[in-house]
């Protein structure tokens, strides 16, 4: 009974939250929503959580102990049956001499604070869902297509490419940085062979987003359907410098709007979205981007294509440099009765402007080759690149991964040349178990050396331990150290 009438507390505290927020740009749907969910609620189970507990510390060519820093993070995530409570604060990297001084009133006024509530909710026979959240939410998928919609950095093994849907709110993970206060809704429905949900939000910052999408078979075909669109604040001020070039504007808000579609057969995957930015300097900027695959037998090949229009600025204020993107990626798969091998090659030319008025093309130039031999004893990688554009960068890498029982150890190491003129090895090795509770340890050391002739070492390490089963726990600590001569 007591958790009965805490769940609806919580649900009210979520409404009132949302209802703050929704009043600033009047988005009264999400409050009626979420005040119709209330007729959904059943009495919960028990009650499940998880402690995070996280320090990390730092040293940089310090003899001093005080010169060296400490982060420090805490955390709590809690489940009443469909109902999910998280929270978390993070202390930035302080100097231990600060925190002598300051500590503890100043630390944790400087320290990121996060929170989360999300309620799951099913209805009519539970053909009906919705998900309700509040707190400093994250949003993926589309809303970070709209940020970044070009084609980002690949590897030679990367697996057919299609589009997650929707724009995906959830409660922020222990990690991520500090998020404005959100209130979202996610109503759908869990069909046989279809899925269709419409996700809002709005943001204490007068942002709001709207999502509707559908997943369905047609014949042997699988298909996906979602259309997006929000409301961003843009800006961009002037550098310190009177005579900088790049575009500047005061802050206005834009809207920017998405649609996409994934269809899926055996032997063939295609993955297809567009998008129209309104400009804050006034028009609007349309981009394309296309991923296709196609399977024969053992041979899969993957291509890409991004366009939009010059200087197009996205929805965190950045401008899409790269006007004009095209990749191809041949896999290649050989099996015996004991292993895999898989060879991948990637070719990945980007065509770029600056972000200020007259700025020339350039043409920048990725290629990456890697082997991958798979068994039931191990798993040895072995990739190489380089990437060419003003300056030449190459890298190799070798990772051997060895599964056993109850365990894996992984162990890599690489090189990296940036035209000549800085160099960094690595090498790496951590453990991980297949257990619920298996620690994961890492550990690593680096070199940069430049054409001066100064070099830099780094030693890094990193424990997670966890357990509990009614309570569970989760304790993280990490250190690294840097040394210059």
């Amino acid at each position: 009974m007591i958790l009965f009438i805490f769940q609806r507390l919580l649900l009210f505290i979520m409404i009132l939250n949302g209802y703050k927020i929704c009043m600033k740009k009047k988005f009264h749907i999400m409050l009626t929503l979420a005040a119709v969910s209330l007729q959904g609620i059943h009495a919960l189970p028990e009650l499940d959580s998880v402690f995070h507990q996280e320090i990390t510390g730092s040293a940089k060519n310090s003899t001093s102990l005080k010169e060296s820093s400490i982060t420090f993070s805490s955390g709590i995530d809690i489940y009443f049956g469909s109902t999910q409570i998280k929270a978390s604060f993070k202390m930035p990297s302080t100097n231990l001499s600060e925190l002598e001084q300051e500590f503890p009133a100043s630390t944790w006024e400087k320290s990121q604070k996060k929170w989360g509530i999300k309620q799951h909710i099913n209805f009519f026979d539970k053909r009906f869902y919705a998900d309700i959240l509040t707190g400093n939410l994250t949003f993926t998928q589309g809303i970070s297509r709209m940020k970044s919609p070009g084609l980002s950095a690949q590897s030679p093994f990367s697996p057919p490419k299609t589009f997650a849907l929707g724009i995906q709110p959830d409660i922020p993970s222990w990690n991520q940085g500090e998020k404005p206060l959100a209130a979202a809704i996610e109503i759908g429905t869990e069909e046989k062979n279809s899925h269709s949900r419409i996700q809002l939000a709005v943001t204490e910052e007068k942002e709001s987003f709207a999502s509707i999408s559908r997943k369905f078979r047609i014949n042997k075909a699988r298909t996906g359907i979602s259309f997006q669109a929000g409301l961003f604040n843009l800006e961009k001020t002037p550098d310190s410098a009177w005579w900088q070039k790049k575009r500047t504007y005061p802050k206005s808000q834009c809207l920017f709007a998405e649609a996409e579609t994934n269809i899926q057969l055996n032997a063939f995957s295609l993955a297809l979205a567009g998008g129209i930015n309104e400009s804050p300097l006034g028009g609007h900027y349309l981009w394309q981007r296309l991923h296709t695959s196609v399977f024969l037998n053992s041979l899969t090949l993957n291509t890409s294509i991004f366009a939009c229009d010059r200087g197009m600025i996205c929805a965190d204020s950045s401008t899409q440099n790269a006007r004009f993107q095209f990749c191809i990626n041949p896999q290649y798969e050989i099996t015996t009765e004991k292993s895999i091998v898989l060879i991948g090659i990637l070719w990945q030319p980007s065509y770029k402007t600056q972000d200020s008025p007259g700025a020339q093309e350039t043409r920048e130039t990725q290629v990456k080759a890697g082997i991958r031999y798979s068994s039931k004893h191990s798993q040895v990688t072995l990739q190489a690149s380089s990437t060419k554009n003003d300056e030449t960068t190459n890298q190799v890498s070798v990772q051997l991964a060895l599964p056993l029982e109850e365990r894996t150890f992984t162990f890599q190491g690489s090189y990296k040349d940036e035209d000549s003129k800085k160099s960094i090895w690595s090498i790496s090795a951590r453990h991980s178990g297949r257990k619920k509770h298996s620690p994961f340890i890492s550990a690593g050391f680096s070199q940069e050396k430049n054409t001066d002739g100064d070099k830099k070492y780094k030693i890094s390490s990193r424990v997670n331990l966890s357990g509990g089963r009614k309570i569970k726990w989760n304790l993280a600590t990490g250190f690294s150290m840097e040394i210059k001569e």
